[in-house]
């Protein structure tokens, strides 16, 4: 049954990946030595070639991680490297914007069903036989129909995530725009923890980087089910005993603040340069959300 489980689905999903990338980037240190710093063997020069690339590094670098090194490492020699990488993550969601715009649509017409879909579970509560399963499937997958979605496309995000975050992670790991540049005087491999311990203005900007990302993830992981509730209210389709937190949206609820967590805790040991692309890529995602909210679902 395709029903409230997709949502919560999609939740453990993203939570299983983030936790895959928490454990592939802590074991993948060949790039950098002990103390966290790029091998020179390691570094991608803007004079490095796919070609250098691919008779020593596997297809995922250099088809993926070279491109995204290459772009900072070019735009930071017009521009300072932290608009390299905000103008790089820029570029790089609107590469994917094709692939992922069904799945942010899908993502906020489900949020938007929830009353809908609550009443379809309300009325079947308690049966548990295999006729009235049956029959909420049904009614449900009716309901799907109607607003033309299809739950299972909410879950592409979290495959797609899961690859570029850490081919971003290994591209301003390696890029010499980010291994040599600096920002506000500090280099932009120095992680949040590093740079709260530097105790200048320098550090604590870095570190305010770090900050803003977490209030942005928090914002991109909310707004969708705020502008939900929103337009539910507009449209009176959200009664008294729908406001009752279920069992299922209080475990929602948490799996998204662990996530936050995970974030929070992660991205305070890794590179500020990476913390800048998380803060860009989840503004751009707060954008994309108020947008398709506002073009396809209120006007819909």
């Amino acid at each position: 049954m395709l029903n409230k489980k997709s949502l919560k689905t999609k939740k453990i999903l993203t939570l299983l990946l983030l936790a895959g990338l928490m454990l592939l980037l802590a074991g993948c240190q060949r790039n950098v030595d002990a103390e966290g710093h790029t091998l020179p063997e390691k570094i991608i020069y803007l004079t490095t070639t796919w070609g250098e690339m691919f008779k020593n590094e596997g297809l995922l670098t250099c088809l993926i991680v070279y491109p995204l090194a290459q772009c900072i490492n070019f735009l930071a020699k017009y521009l300072n490297v932290g608009l390299a990488i905000v103008l790089t993550a820029i570029l790089l969601h609107l590469v994917l914007l094709k692939v992922t715009a069904k799945s942010t649509v899908a993502s906020q017409k489900m949020q938007v069903l929830q009353p809908e879909l609550q009443k379809i579970q309300q009325k079947y509560e308690g049966r548990t036989d295999s006729n009235a399963q049956q029959a909420q499937a049904m009614e449900m997958q009716k309901l799907y129909q109607k607003y033309d979605i299809n739950p299972l496309t909410t879950m592409i995000m979290p495959f797609i995530q899961l690859p570029i975050l850490i081919c971003m992670y290994y591209a301003v790991q390696r890029a010499d725009a980010v291994v040599n540049g600096t920002l506000f005087g500090v280099n932009l491999t120095t992680t949040p923890n590093q740079a709260l311990a530097l105790h200048s203005t320098s550090g604590y900007l870095l570190f305010g980087i770090y900050v803003l990302m977490i209030v942005a993830q928090f914002f991109s992981m909310k707004i969708t089910k705020w502008m939900a509730d929103a337009k539910n209210k507009k449209d009176h389709k959200v009664r008294d005993y729908d406001k009752k937190t279920s069992n299922t949206q209080a475990s929602m609820q948490m799996m998204t603040y662990m996530m936050l967590v995970m974030v929070a805790l992660f991205g305070f040991n890794w590179p500020t340069a990476m913390s800048l692309y998380w803060l860009i890529s989840s503004l751009i995602s707060v954008l994309k959300t108020v947008y398709v909210q506002k073009r396809y679902i209120e006007n819909a």
